[in-house]
């Protein structure tokens, strides 16, 4: 694009919001062609997870999930999907189950694994703000 200021940088052109979520189109400048190659090439299946806590699905595990932040990998969330099972609210006990819950992972630190796999590094204050580390990548299912 001839713009050095630009060069190998990113930055968000719009977001909006549409039947709750929220969408961000992002403009890359000159100079960031080698590592979006790079990228292109994996999956999330290449990065490496091996930071990532305990997936075994135990009362201790789910609970102390709750004060993880996203350097932590994943949350239980306690997020409210509407499945009742039956037609009356009777089959459901005061107790929650724990197969309800599923690990949530939080969206920088997918980030953080793209970064070292393809040996980058993001400077953002959208990516580092409080809001943003935050973000999780909910499960989602039909049944």
């Amino acid at each position: 694009d001839g713009d050095t200021f630009l060069r190998g940088k990113s930055r968000i052109r719009s977001s909006s919001i549409t039947d709750g979520i929220r969408t961000y189109t992002i403009q890359f400048s000159g100079g960031n062609i080698d590592w979006w190659g790079d990228l292109k090439k994996y999956t999330l299946a290449d990065l490496d997870w091996s930071g990532i806590p305990s997936l075994i699905l135990s009362y201790a595990n789910i609970v102390s999930s709750w004060t993880n932040v996203h350097t932590d990998g994943l949350v239980y969330a306690d997020i409210d999907r509407g499945r009742i099972t039956g037609s009356y609210l009777a089959d459901w006990s005061t107790l929650v189950s724990n197969s309800i819950y599923r690990p949530e992972l939080f969206v920088r630190y997918i980030i953080t694994l793209i970064e070292a796999k393809v040996g980058i590094t993001f400077s953002s204050t959208f990516l580092d703000s409080t809001g943003f580390k935050k973000l999780i990548l909910t499960y989602f299912t039909d049944s």
